[in-house]
Protein backbone atom coordinates (compact mmCIF):
# COMPACT_ATOMS: atom_id res chain seq x y z
CA UNK A 1 0.00 0.00 0.00
CA UNK A 2 1.18 3.49 -0.85
CA UNK A 3 -0.17 6.66 0.74
CA UNK A 4 0.45 10.28 -0.03
CA UNK A 5 -0.88 13.79 0.24
CA UNK A 6 -2.61 15.55 -2.65
CA UNK A 7 -3.41 19.25 -2.69
CA UNK A 8 -6.49 19.51 -4.88
CA UNK A 9 -5.77 23.16 -5.60
CA UNK A 10 -2.40 22.49 -7.21
CA UNK A 11 -1.32 20.73 -10.36
CA UNK A 12 -0.93 17.03 -9.38
CA UNK A 13 2.16 16.70 -11.55
CA UNK A 14 3.91 19.36 -9.50
CA UNK A 15 3.35 17.14 -6.45
CA UNK A 16 4.98 14.08 -7.96
CA UNK A 17 1.87 12.37 -9.36
CA UNK A 18 1.98 10.95 -12.87
CA UNK A 19 -0.79 12.15 -15.16
CA UNK A 20 -3.43 9.78 -16.54
CA UNK A 21 -2.42 6.88 -14.29
CA UNK A 22 -5.49 6.29 -12.11
CA UNK A 23 -8.59 4.25 -12.98
CA UNK A 24 -10.81 5.70 -10.25
CA UNK A 25 -10.75 8.85 -8.11
CA UNK A 26 -13.03 8.97 -5.05
CA UNK A 27 -13.78 12.37 -3.52
CA UNK A 28 -15.96 12.27 -0.41
CA UNK A 29 -17.31 15.71 0.53
CA UNK A 30 -14.07 17.58 -0.16
CA UNK A 31 -14.38 19.31 -3.53
CA UNK A 32 -16.74 22.03 -2.30
CA UNK A 33 -14.00 23.27 0.05
CA UNK A 34 -11.61 24.18 -2.80
CA UNK A 35 -11.33 27.76 -3.98
CA UNK A 36 -12.22 27.04 -7.61
CA UNK A 37 -14.22 23.92 -8.44
CA UNK A 38 -13.58 24.13 -12.19
CA UNK A 39 -9.82 24.20 -11.57
CA UNK A 40 -10.09 21.31 -9.09
CA UNK A 41 -12.04 19.15 -11.53
CA UNK A 42 -9.39 19.85 -14.17
CA UNK A 43 -6.70 18.56 -11.80
CA UNK A 44 -8.71 15.41 -11.09
CA UNK A 45 -9.36 14.82 -14.78
CA UNK A 46 -5.61 15.01 -15.35
CA UNK A 47 -5.10 12.14 -12.91
CA UNK A 48 -7.51 9.75 -14.63
CA UNK A 49 -6.69 7.27 -17.34
CA UNK A 50 -8.72 7.54 -20.57
CA UNK A 51 -12.29 6.69 -19.59
CA UNK A 52 -11.43 6.69 -15.86
CA UNK A 53 -14.15 7.19 -13.27
CA UNK A 54 -14.75 9.90 -10.69
CA UNK A 55 -16.93 8.91 -7.73
CA UNK A 56 -18.10 12.04 -5.99
CA UNK A 57 -20.02 12.42 -2.72
CA UNK A 58 -21.32 15.92 -2.06
CA UNK A 59 -23.96 17.72 -0.01
CA UNK A 60 -26.33 19.35 -2.50
CA UNK A 61 -28.95 20.81 -0.17
CA UNK A 62 -28.20 23.93 1.80
CA UNK A 63 -30.03 24.55 5.08
CA UNK A 64 -29.85 27.73 7.10
CA UNK A 65 -28.52 25.98 10.25
CA UNK A 66 -25.45 25.02 8.23
CA UNK A 67 -24.37 28.64 8.58
CA UNK A 68 -23.61 27.87 12.23
CA UNK A 69 -20.92 25.40 11.21
CA UNK A 70 -19.75 26.14 7.68
CA UNK A 71 -19.83 29.87 8.22
CA UNK A 72 -17.41 29.60 11.13
CA UNK A 73 -14.90 27.32 9.41
CA UNK A 74 -11.70 28.75 8.03
CA UNK A 75 -11.31 28.85 4.26
CA UNK A 76 -14.92 29.41 3.27
CA UNK A 77 -14.28 33.07 2.49
CA UNK A 78 -11.77 32.64 -0.32
CA UNK A 79 -13.78 31.28 -3.24
CA UNK A 80 -12.69 32.44 -6.68
CA UNK A 81 -15.58 31.01 -8.72
CA UNK A 82 -19.26 31.89 -8.93
CA UNK A 83 -20.10 30.85 -5.37
CA UNK A 84 -21.04 33.87 -3.32
CA UNK A 85 -23.53 32.81 -0.64
CA UNK A 86 -22.24 29.40 0.50
CA UNK A 87 -19.79 26.70 -0.63
CA UNK A 88 -22.33 24.05 -1.64
CA UNK A 89 -23.55 23.41 -5.18
CA UNK A 90 -26.94 22.02 -6.05
CA UNK A 91 -27.29 18.76 -7.92
CA UNK A 92 -27.90 20.64 -11.18
CA UNK A 93 -24.87 22.88 -10.58
CA UNK A 94 -22.64 19.85 -10.00
CA UNK A 95 -23.87 18.24 -13.20
CA UNK A 96 -23.12 21.44 -15.12
CA UNK A 97 -19.64 21.80 -13.54
CA UNK A 98 -18.74 18.18 -14.28
CA UNK A 99 -19.91 18.47 -17.88
CA UNK A 100 -17.98 21.73 -18.37
CA UNK A 101 -14.82 20.03 -17.04
CA UNK A 102 -15.05 17.31 -19.69
CA UNK A 103 -16.73 14.51 -17.70
CA UNK A 104 -19.51 12.51 -19.33
CA UNK A 105 -22.11 9.80 -18.53
CA UNK A 106 -23.13 11.46 -15.27
CA UNK A 107 -25.14 9.19 -12.97
CA UNK A 108 -26.64 10.40 -9.68
CA UNK A 109 -27.34 7.86 -6.96
CA UNK A 110 -29.63 8.72 -4.05
CA UNK A 111 -31.00 6.12 -1.60
CA UNK A 112 -34.81 6.06 -1.24
CA UNK A 113 -34.70 7.55 2.23
CA UNK A 114 -36.63 10.73 3.19
CA UNK A 115 -33.94 11.81 5.66
CA UNK A 116 -31.16 11.31 3.12
CA UNK A 117 -33.22 13.14 0.51
CA UNK A 118 -33.77 16.04 2.90
CA UNK A 119 -30.08 16.20 3.82
CA UNK A 120 -29.17 16.05 0.15
CA UNK A 121 -26.08 13.85 0.18
CA UNK A 122 -25.78 12.78 -3.46
CA UNK A 123 -23.37 10.34 -5.07
CA UNK A 124 -22.20 11.23 -8.59
CA UNK A 125 -20.45 8.81 -10.89
CA UNK A 126 -18.93 10.31 -14.04
CA UNK A 127 -16.49 9.20 -16.70
CA UNK A 128 -13.44 11.11 -17.81
CA UNK A 129 -12.54 11.70 -21.47
CA UNK A 130 -12.09 8.52 -23.51
CA UNK A 131 -8.98 9.94 -25.17
CA UNK A 132 -6.33 12.19 -23.64
CA UNK A 133 -3.44 14.16 -25.07
CA UNK A 134 -0.08 12.74 -24.08
CA UNK A 135 2.92 14.93 -23.45
CA UNK A 136 6.53 13.79 -23.48
CA UNK A 137 8.67 16.43 -21.77
CA UNK A 138 11.90 14.53 -22.36
CA UNK A 139 11.46 14.81 -26.13
CA UNK A 140 11.14 18.58 -25.78
CA UNK A 141 14.10 18.74 -23.39
CA UNK A 142 16.22 16.83 -25.91
CA UNK A 143 15.27 19.26 -28.66
CA UNK A 144 16.06 22.25 -26.42
CA UNK A 145 19.45 20.74 -25.54
CA UNK A 146 20.37 20.95 -29.21
CA UNK A 147 19.46 24.64 -29.39
CA UNK A 148 20.22 26.19 -26.01
CA UNK A 149 23.09 26.16 -23.49
CA UNK A 150 22.41 24.35 -20.24
CA UNK A 151 21.75 27.44 -18.12
CA UNK A 152 18.94 28.53 -20.48
CA UNK A 153 17.09 25.19 -20.48
CA UNK A 154 14.12 24.84 -18.10
CA UNK A 155 14.47 22.61 -15.08
CA UNK A 156 10.92 21.33 -15.58
CA UNK A 157 8.22 21.59 -18.23
CA UNK A 158 4.62 21.58 -17.05
CA UNK A 159 1.65 21.18 -19.41
CA UNK A 160 -1.29 23.49 -18.66
CA UNK A 161 -4.73 23.45 -20.19
CA UNK A 162 -4.90 27.24 -19.98
CA UNK A 163 -2.77 30.07 -18.65
CA UNK A 164 -4.10 31.62 -15.42
CA UNK A 165 -5.34 35.15 -16.03
CA UNK A 166 -5.95 38.15 -13.81
CA UNK A 167 -9.24 40.04 -13.71
CA UNK A 168 -7.80 42.33 -16.41
CA UNK A 169 -7.15 39.40 -18.75
CA UNK A 170 -3.37 39.43 -18.33
CA UNK A 171 -1.25 36.40 -17.42
CA UNK A 172 -1.32 35.94 -13.65
CA UNK A 173 2.38 35.35 -13.02
CA UNK A 174 1.90 34.66 -9.31
CA UNK A 175 -0.70 31.97 -10.02
CA UNK A 176 1.45 30.63 -12.85
CA UNK A 177 4.40 30.18 -10.50
CA UNK A 178 2.19 28.36 -7.97
CA UNK A 179 1.22 25.83 -10.66
CA UNK A 180 4.62 24.24 -10.22
CA UNK A 181 6.83 23.92 -7.19
CA UNK A 182 10.14 22.47 -8.26
CA UNK A 183 11.45 19.65 -6.13
CA UNK A 184 14.49 21.79 -5.36
CA UNK A 185 12.39 24.39 -3.54
CA UNK A 186 12.18 21.87 -0.71
CA UNK A 187 14.81 22.07 2.05
CA UNK A 188 18.16 20.60 1.12
CA UNK A 189 18.78 17.19 2.67
CA UNK A 190 21.52 16.69 5.22
CA UNK A 191 23.61 14.65 2.77
CA UNK A 192 23.50 17.35 0.09
CA UNK A 193 24.05 20.35 2.34
CA UNK A 194 27.45 22.04 2.61
CA UNK A 195 27.56 25.07 4.90
CA UNK A 196 29.16 28.38 3.84
CA UNK A 197 32.92 28.43 4.46
CA UNK A 198 33.67 32.15 4.57
CA UNK A 199 32.07 35.56 5.01
CA UNK A 200 31.21 36.04 1.33
CA UNK A 201 29.47 32.67 1.03
CA UNK A 202 27.61 33.32 4.27
CA UNK A 203 26.38 36.69 3.02
CA UNK A 204 25.20 35.22 -0.30
CA UNK A 205 23.45 32.29 1.40
CA UNK A 206 21.65 34.69 3.73
CA UNK A 207 20.58 36.82 0.77
CA UNK A 208 19.25 33.75 -1.08
CA UNK A 209 17.27 32.72 2.00
CA UNK A 210 15.60 36.13 1.98
CA UNK A 211 14.86 36.29 -1.75
CA UNK A 212 13.90 32.62 -2.22
CA UNK A 213 12.08 32.38 1.12
CA UNK A 214 13.82 29.18 2.19
CA UNK A 215 15.23 28.12 5.54
CA UNK A 216 18.72 27.02 4.56
CA UNK A 217 21.07 27.37 1.59
CA UNK A 218 24.24 25.40 0.94
CA UNK A 219 27.19 26.47 -1.16
CA UNK A 220 26.37 23.95 -3.91
CA UNK A 221 22.69 24.91 -4.18
CA UNK A 222 21.52 26.11 -7.58
CA UNK A 223 19.76 29.48 -7.56
CA UNK A 224 17.28 28.57 -10.28
CA UNK A 225 16.63 25.07 -8.98
CA UNK A 226 15.75 26.56 -5.60
CA UNK A 227 13.02 28.65 -7.20
CA UNK A 228 14.88 31.69 -8.55
CA UNK A 229 14.02 33.39 -11.81
CA UNK A 230 15.42 36.20 -13.94
CA UNK A 231 13.63 38.90 -11.94
CA UNK A 232 14.96 37.62 -8.61
CA UNK A 233 18.38 37.21 -10.20
CA UNK A 234 18.41 40.90 -11.16
CA UNK A 235 17.34 41.89 -7.65
CA UNK A 236 20.05 39.73 -6.13
CA UNK A 237 22.83 41.14 -8.28
CA UNK A 238 21.71 44.66 -7.36
CA UNK A 239 21.90 43.75 -3.67
CA UNK A 240 25.36 42.22 -4.17
CA UNK A 241 26.54 45.41 -5.89
CA UNK A 242 25.35 47.41 -2.88
CA UNK A 243 26.74 44.95 -0.34
CA UNK A 244 30.24 44.40 -1.77
CA UNK A 245 30.65 47.52 -3.92
CA UNK A 246 31.71 45.45 -6.93
CA UNK A 247 30.28 44.84 -10.40
CA UNK A 248 29.55 41.20 -11.19
CA UNK A 249 27.86 40.55 -14.56
CA UNK A 250 24.42 39.00 -14.44
CA UNK A 251 25.56 36.32 -16.88
CA UNK A 252 27.90 35.01 -14.17
CA UNK A 253 24.91 33.81 -12.20
CA UNK A 254 23.31 32.17 -15.25
CA UNK A 255 26.53 30.39 -16.15
CA UNK A 256 27.43 29.26 -12.61
CA UNK A 257 24.33 29.61 -10.42
CA UNK A 258 25.72 28.31 -7.11
CA UNK A 259 26.71 30.09 -3.92
CA UNK A 260 30.30 28.87 -4.20
CA UNK A 261 30.72 30.00 -7.80
CA UNK A 262 29.15 33.40 -7.18
CA UNK A 263 31.29 33.93 -4.08
CA UNK A 264 34.41 33.12 -6.10
CA UNK A 265 33.38 35.65 -8.76
CA UNK A 266 32.84 38.31 -6.08
CA UNK A 267 36.21 37.54 -4.50
CA UNK A 268 37.90 37.89 -7.92
CA UNK A 269 36.12 41.21 -8.50
CA UNK A 270 37.25 42.49 -5.10
CA UNK A 271 40.83 41.42 -5.75
CA UNK A 272 40.80 43.18 -9.12
CA UNK A 273 40.05 46.47 -7.37
CA UNK A 274 43.25 46.29 -5.30
CA UNK A 275 46.45 47.73 -6.76
CA UNK A 276 48.78 44.77 -7.57
CA UNK A 277 51.83 46.84 -6.46
CA UNK A 278 50.27 47.21 -3.00
CA UNK A 279 49.62 43.47 -2.82
CA UNK A 280 53.22 42.74 -3.85
CA UNK A 281 54.49 45.19 -1.20
CA UNK A 282 52.35 43.56 1.48
CA UNK A 283 53.58 40.13 0.46
CA UNK A 284 57.20 41.24 0.69
CA UNK A 285 56.65 42.86 4.08
CA UNK A 286 54.89 39.79 5.44
CA UNK A 287 57.72 37.49 4.36
CA UNK A 288 60.19 39.59 6.41
CA UNK A 289 58.17 39.34 9.62
CA UNK A 290 59.58 36.71 11.94
CA UNK A 291 57.00 34.50 13.70
CA UNK A 292 56.60 35.11 17.44
CA UNK A 293 56.94 32.08 19.66
CA UNK A 294 56.51 31.48 23.36
CA UNK A 295 53.86 32.59 25.80
CA UNK A 296 52.43 36.08 25.67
Amino acid sequence: MQTGLLNLERNPQSQGYSVHQFDVVIAASVLHATRNIAETLTHIRRLLRPGGLLLLLEETQFHAPFDLTMGLQQGFDRFEDSRQQHPLLSQAQWQHALSAAGFTDCQVFQPPDPIAEWLGFDVFLVRGPISVQSFQPQVLQTALAQKLPEYMRPDAIVPLDTLPLTANGKVDRRALRSQWQAKSTQPTSETDYTAPRNAIETAIATLWQELLRCDRVGIDDNFFERGGDSLLATQMMTRIRQMFCVEVPLRTLFQSPTVAALAAAIADALAAQVDPDIIALLDSELTQVEPVTGEK
